[in-house]
This record gives structure tokens, sequence and C-alpha cells, in this order.
């Protein structure tokens, strides 16, 4: 089979119900695909509602472009909590590397995007032009309370 006969949006549909179904606990990783020298690339979403996977696609289509490796196609699960690419590679380490990176940037990205909106929401209530600072006591009393 060659790879122009292949239609690379379909297998890559195709993947992501594997990946979804066979290695849904796996956050990310990279195994050998068919044909031969084909890689499939994915990352998962979490159960806690955090959505890494789809912000980390970007960056892992970044990693192979930076790594000058084909990209056939990139596909996701229905519910997008599921995500592949499909890549022309040998080289499983290299986009298992990618992968992780991929998926640990979008998921703080993601940790801290939602503590700062709760830090806003937190911050909305609060008049800051009114608030006044907590004095500190001097070291000397806090040393005297020690002895």
């Amino acid at each position: 089979m060659t790879t122009a006969a292949i239609d690379w949006d379909l297998e890559a549909s195709r993947a992501a119900d594997y990946v979804a179904e066979f290695r849904r606990q796996e956050p990310h990783g990279a195994i050998a695909w068919e044909p031969a020298g084909t890689a499939l690339v994915f990352l998962n979403d979490p159960d806690h509602g955090l959505r890494p996977a789809q912000k980390g696609v970007p960056l892992l289509r970044q990693h192979v472009e930076d790594a000058h490796i084909q990209t056939l196609a990139v596909a996701s699960t229905e519910a997008s909590d599921t995500w592949v690419l499909l890549a022309v590679s040998d080289h499983l380490g290299f986009l298992k590397g990618a992968a992780a990176a991929a998926w640990r940037a979008a998921n703080e990205a993601e940790v801290l995007g939602h503590h700062e909106t709760t830090l806003d929401r937190l911050l909305a209530d609060v008049d800051i032009a009114s608030a006044t600072a907590l004095e500190a006591p001097p070291p000397s009393a806090i040393f005297r309370r020690l002895l």
C-alpha cells in the first residue's frame, strides 16, 4: 500500500478513536502506525476538566515542523478529548518527547489560567485603592518573643 492511496484524514480519525479506546489513561505518547515509517502521536485530556490536549496540538505541530518531520494529518475524537497527529517518522523517542513537552506546557497553561481566573474573581470583590497594607512587626520584636 502506498501513502498516496491513503486518506490520511480518515486514518487520523480512526487513530483518534483507537487512542481514545485503548490508550485513554496515557496523557500523551507516540507509537508506530501503518504503513511502516508512519508514527501516531497523541495527546489526551485528563478526566478532571482541564483541556491540555487540544491546546497542546499547535505546540506539538511546531515541534514536529521544527524537526522537519512531515505531518500527514491531525484529528480528534468527537468529544475533542483525544487528539492525534500522524507523521512520516521512525523517531518515536523524539515524538514521545515532543508530545510530552506539548502536553505539559498546555497543561501548565490550563492550570495557571484557571488559577488566574479564580484570582481575578476574588480581586474583583476587593477595592484595592481602599485596602491598607498589613504592617509586619520589626525584626527586634520577633527576636524578643523568641528569647
